[in-house]
């Protein structure tokens, strides 16, 4: 391996030409730095998503079978201490192409928000360089809906209209169909053209399913996973170079997040901060042969820094994305190079080159999820802080030791330190929320996402419950919701036979039960949890009990009024109770805010058809037509519905009638408008 000293004469000489005003404090330009002329590259960043750096082989992981990185590594740049902005999906990619942190865009939480068309990805900016773009993601999460397609020629994801391929699965795709999309994509960019491909391998993300021969090889499936992303990464790789596309290539492989097994009590990701999330791998391959091959990083960096890297390697203006405040991965690597005067790398975890760097880090999900406080915090000068209402301060890599009450006057220094990060990194306002309808909750929540944010309140009240101290009641919620599934198979008709039925019924019935028993536990512990409410309000539906639903599922709309399955679910149990008003303008307001919601257009023009107004009726059914995204089978059924309805107000000397009330100009449950002071 080339070591520091033979790189500080060349100084990268390659990607030289540093962004101006796209460095934090401490990330200056070495005097030296001056622009060479080289050829401009294509692009391909590739994301793994779930990817702890500590099992990728690169990164001293002797049971990893990662070959490709290992090669990229041989010939670009490792970044041993490089860190995601935010355990979660979205927001975490939509910092990577945008270059802002979380606290910036605003896009905090899976599946409810999305990045408002104001919001300026690295994408937008090279094709107006006039650089093909692609986009080829394995996930729902990451669908064109949620804003990230924003710049992309093609944008193939699954859940969209234009996904190619062969697969079934609306919800995610293996690492082998989106290789096959992109290389047919990339097949038809011209070999004088400049393209810009995003790749985003699903598969680490649980439940883990590795394909052979990994499968045999591997013990662990979550490895076998990563390496069958390794594979297809090489066979994408390989086809570029086959096409006489690999030597003009920056090529970023990176990660979301990662993944924790069991460490402070996690079992996945999103709820905490902790380095078993946080901590990606993060490799730099450049155009042909980089001086210095196989140089390791140890100057922290951030995700977050890819566009100003992108920007760098490709001369383009950083004034093009006047919002990144970050800088270049490359400047990092310049950093490290010198930062023992030139004579042999840096394994400290801070530096004096590096120390005024701050990597910002936050998660939304205990707020969106629980009413927990969420959590921010920085990576400084060799440590975390992660604050709350009882900060932790850690020096790292170990996590174990909290000195926030051995050393206050420290603990003060950091949460200054990130009050200034806030401060310079404040919203741009691109974060929006949107309703969630009854499918797409359905889908995020087959892949492990509650598709929730939590409305009213302030997020970081310092009497909320501090997520760690509140660890142990999510195998609670864990027991209540996977009752609530069983219950929910075991209710649903076999049509073998009458008696077989029944019996799964009575054993349905029973674990509804006992869901709802454990539900009510973690509800007592945890009032203001919004899924808790959803799935509690549900059990009691299923066992007949529909004024004890209305309460939970009244605490749900008013946290998450975007909901419309809350709705609709709010609105039959109000009719059942004999609320028949509010059940009435609770179903309309499920229509408002998911247009797309059939069955509570339909539940409204039965009820207006029951009560003698079916000029009423005709309108709601209408209103569906008008804009309903559905199959030519389904209009056609429906416009046989709507003259038969039409018929019907004609003969009552009706016409199609608007609701007063619609749209509603208040989402408060009907049942909780008294209760408010409305």
């Amino acid at each position: 391996m080339t070591d520091c000293a033979g790189l500080a004469g060349v100084s990268l000489c390659c990607c030289l030409l540093l962004l101006a005003g796209c460095g934090e404090s401490g990330d200056g330009p070495d005097p030296g730095d001056k622009a060479v002329e080289r050829s401009t590259p294509s692009v391909l960043l590739v994301t793994f998503d779930t990817t702890r750096a500590d099992r990728i082989g690169v990164y001293g992981y002797d049971a990893a079978q990662t070959p490709t990185l290992e090669a990229l590594a041989d010939r670009g740049l490792v970044f041993e201490k490089a860190w995601a902005p935010a355990p979660l999906t979205l927001p975490s990619h939509t910092s990577m192409l945008t270059g802002v942190y979380p606290s910036a865009h605003g896009v905090h939480i899976n599946g409810v928000n999305k990045v408002a068309e104001q919001g300026l990805l690295v994408s937008e900016v090279l094709s107006h360089r006039g650089y093909r773009t692609g986009a080829f993601v394995g996930s729902f999460v990451l669908n064109g809906k949620f804003g990230l397609d924003q710049g992309f020629d093609r944008y193939s994801a699954p859940g969209a209209s234009e996904l190619s391929g062969s697969s079934e699965n609306r919800l995610e795709r293996p690492a082998a169909e989106v290789v096959d999309d992109a290389l047919r994509w990339l097949g038809t960019v011209g070999a004088d053209e400049l393209f810009f491909a995003w790749v985003h391998f699903n598969d680490p993300h649980a439940p883990y399913a590795p394909v052979e021969p990994y499968r045999s090889q591997l013990a662990d499936a979550y490895d076998g996973e990563i390496a069958t992303c390794d594979g297809e990464l090489g066979r994408l790789l390989a086809g570029l170079s086959a096409a006489g596309r690999g030597d003009d290539l920056l090529v970023i492989v990176t990660s979301d997040h990662g993944e924790s097994f069991g460490e402070f009590g996690e079992r996945s990701h999103g709820l905490f901060v902790y380095d078993a999330t946080m901590r990606v791998p993060l490799i730099v391959a450049m155009p042909g042969s980089l001086p210095g091959s196989g140089r390791r990083v140890d100057a922290p960096v951030s995700v977050t820094d890819i566009p100003a890297t992108i920007l760098e390697v490709t001369n383009t203006d950083s004034a093009t994305m006047p919002a990144v405040q970050v800088p270049s991965l490359l400047a990092a690597a310049r950093h490290s190079a010198t930062t023992d005067g030139g004579g042999g790398r840096d394994n400290g975890w801070s530096s004096p080159r590096t120390a005024d760097r701050s990597l910002y880090i936050e998660t939304m999900m205990p707020w969106d999820s629980h009413h927990w406080h969420p959590l921010r915090g920085v990576v400084w000068q060799g440590h975390k802080l992660i604050d709350s209402p009882r900060p932790e301060l850690y020096a790292l890599p170990d996590e174990q030791r909290d000195l926030s009450s051995e050393d206050p006057e420290l603990l003060a220094r950091f949460q200054d330190r990130l009050a200034g990060v806030l401060s310079q990194h404040q919203s741009l306002g691109w974060g929006e929320e949107q309703a969630v309808s009854a499918v797409d909750r359905a889908q995020l929540a087959a892949l492990g996402y509650t598709g929730l944010v939590a409305g009213g309140g302030d997020p970081f009240d310092p009497s909320l419950p501090v997520p760690r101290d509140r660890v142990g009641d999510l195998v609670i919620l864990e027991e209540g919701i996977g009752l609530v599934e069983s219950s929910q198979r075991l209710l649903t008709p076999l049509g073998k036979s009458p008696a077989e039925d029944e019996a799964r019924r009575e054993q349905g019935l029973s674990a509804m039960e006992r869901a709802r028993e454990v539900l009510q536990l973690f509800r007592q512990r945890n009032p203001g949890d919004i899924r808790s409410s959803t799935y509690l309000g549900y059990c009691e539906m299923a066992l007949g009990h529909y004024a004890r639903a209305i309460e939970p599922l009244e605490q749900h709309a008013l946290a998450v009024p975007n909901s419309p399955q809350t709705r609709y679910n709010l609105a039959i149990c109000y009719w059942a109770a004999g609320q028949q008003e509010w059940a009435l303008s609770e179903m309309a307001k499920a229509v408002f805010v998911d247009p797309q919601a059939d069955p509570a257009y339909r539940w409204l023009a039965d009820r207006k058809l029951d009560a003698g107004r079916p000029g009423e009726a005709l309108w709601w059914l209408q209103e569906l037509q008008r804009v309903w995204k559905a199959s030519a089978n389904d209009h056609a059924a429906l416009s046989q519905r709507i003259g038969s309805v039409a018929g019907a107000a004609q003969r009552a000397g009706q016409e199609a009638t608007a609701p007063a009330d619609y749209p509603p100009s208040d989402l408060t449950p009907e049942g909780r408008r008294g209760k408010n002071g409305r």
